[in-house]
């Protein structure tokens, strides 16, 4: 089980000491991959630990980079981890060290023994951004945010509970306000979703939510698997029946539904979604299909994105300059995303 730092003091400068020298700060992409093979063991969510932490990490030593490969099972792949000084980078194949001579924000990492500590998710979120894309950042941020995990392009874990929020994570940017890309991470955050159960649940949010100027839909910010009462057309007393649907937004009676071949396949689950879309339509709500194939068109979108705006009793009107070259962007990078 990993522990979190939350120590409320930062270090400004201080001589590194024994203390300061014992630690590698496993980082970034190294760091998620990490969280995702602790969430599938449903490791997580990890205790609080209020003991004081460490602000300053030097150069990771050769048994501290051979224990981390073996933590992270990359044997054949260089972990990223953070240093305190440009002199104190390695010169190692299997290490990738970045400098941040700064003290580290609190709850900026989890303790993993006396070698190794990892970034926490909220970390990982802004040290993704050094190297991703933006749809990719924000898609992280779904995904630790969500009840899935992305262990690799195969594999898919379902039903884990969230390892952050999106209240934890600006939480942890604004005490971070003034470091690199902390401001483009907080931008992106504010389309981050939670809740969300699957990667192509998060691709069909962001094409719906994200604005015009950056390919998107343009509509507003949905709820994921959001709830509606359906207790007075089963019987049951108020608030104690209640359905999902994948996507829906606060104050209308409109939900999204995405069928995947995953997950809509067999016949009993066939059965039993037929049934709950049945009474959501009978409560009042209008249900919109999305398939894989519909999701692989963007014509065929573009005609669920009208569905969605008459259904809101609205009127899509683009005035982003280059939208098509724009969504045609967004929408092959949503398709890699969610392969």
């Amino acid at each position: 089980m990993l522990r979190l730092f939350c120590d409320t003091s930062l270090v400004q400068s201080a001589p590194q000491t024994e203390e300061d020298t014992m630690a590698m700060l496993i980082s970034g992409r190294s760091a998620l991959r990490h969280i995702r093979n602790e969430r599938s063991q449903r490791a997580f969510p990890p205790r609080t630990n209020l003991r004081a932490m460490p602000n300053r990490f030097s150069p990771p030593t050769v048994s501290q980079i051979d224990a981390a490969q073996k933590l992270l099972g990359c044997r054949n792949q260089p972990v990223h981890c953070i240093v305190s000084r440009r002199e104190d980078r390695r010169k190692h194949p299997d290490v990738i060290c970045h400098v941040k001579s700064s003290a580290l924000a609190r709850g900026s990492f989890f303790h993993h023994d006396a070698e190794l500590c990892v970034s926490s998710p909220e970390a990982v979120f802004l040290q993704i951004h050094h190297s991703a894309s933006d749809i990719e950042a924000i898609a992280v941020g779904f995904e630790l945010c969500g009840t899935y995990i992305r262990v690799s392009d195969e594999h898919v874990i379902y039903g884990i509970p969230p390892v952050s929020s999106v209240v934890k994570i600006r939480s942890y940017l604004r005490r971070c306000q003034h470091e690199r890309h902390a401001a483009r991470a907080l931008r992106n955050l504010d389309f981050v979703c939670e809740h969300s159960n699957s990667i192509r649940e998060t691709a069909l949010a962001l094409y719906l939510s994200l604005p015009m100027s950056r390919g998107g839909a343009g509509l507003p910010k949905p709820i994921l698997n959001k709830s509606i009462d359906v207790s007075k057309l089963t019987g049951v007393a108020w608030r104690e029946d209640l359905r999902w649907t994948d996507i829906g937004w606060p104050g209308l009676n409109i939900g999204v539904e995405y069928d995947s071949d995953e997950f809509h396949s067999n016949p009993e689950k066939l059965a039993q979604d037929a049934r709950r879309r049945t009474l959501l339509q009978a409560a009042g709500c209008e249900v919109i299909v999305v398939t894989n194939d519909q999701f692989r068109c963007i014509s065929e979108l573009d005609k669920v994105v009208k569905a969605i705006y008459r259904g809101m009793g609205k009127y899509q009107r683009c005035r982003a300059r280059g939208f098509r070259l724009k969504q045609a962007a967004l929408h092959k990078e949503l398709l890699r995303l969610g392969r």
